[in-house]
């Protein structure tokens, strides 16, 4: 849930949105989203008892973002936290600069999670012009899987 209101701010804010419409789309999502994935109830079902939170949900009725509300609602139950935490292996960990899903802070954090469980467990390393899917564009426009990542999941498994 953080993470989607986290992303949907930054979203906003981006679009040139003024400090008002932030605050107050920002208040109906995480309204939103209390009840969708806190109460596992589905967006069709909240937005008819809630119209006023409409505007904030625009997809088919179990769903949001283009995925089912039980893969949201799974999502939601997983503590990652504790989960990288016990952790206590080797962790290759990449980030592209074009990501506009995920931070680089996050990445960053998940290294220092594992990290803690060892001193250098985690690499973190990051990938020039590489979208969330680790995906760059080709001088001549077309996608391709950024050739920096497979070089450092090579070395990575070869050091193992």
């Amino acid at each position: 849930m953080e993470r989607l209101i986290e992303f949907e701010r930054r979203n906003l804010e981006a679009s040139g949105a003024t400090r008002a419409e932030v605050f107050s789309k920002i208040r109906k999502l995480s309204e939103f989203y209390a009840l969708f994935l806190e109460q596992r109830r589905l967006p069709g079902a909240i937005v008819g008892e809630r119209p006023d939170l409409a505007s904030v949900w625009n997809d088919a009725p179990g769903h949001q973002y283009g995925r089912s509300a039980q893969f949201l609602h799974q999502l939601q139950a997983i503590d990652p936290g504790s989960a990288w935490a016990a952790v206590k292996v080797p962790t290759l960990v990449l980030w592209g600069d074009a990501d506009i899903v995920m931070h680089r802070a996050d990445h960053e954090r998940l290294a220092n999670i594992v990290n803690s469980n060892g001193a250098g467990l985690a690499q973190f390393h990051v990938i020039a012009g590489a979208d969330h899917g680790l995906v760059v564009r080709r001088p001549e426009g077309g996608p391709a899987f950024a050739a920096r990542a497979v070089d450092l999941t090579l070395e990575f498994l070869r050091r193992l």
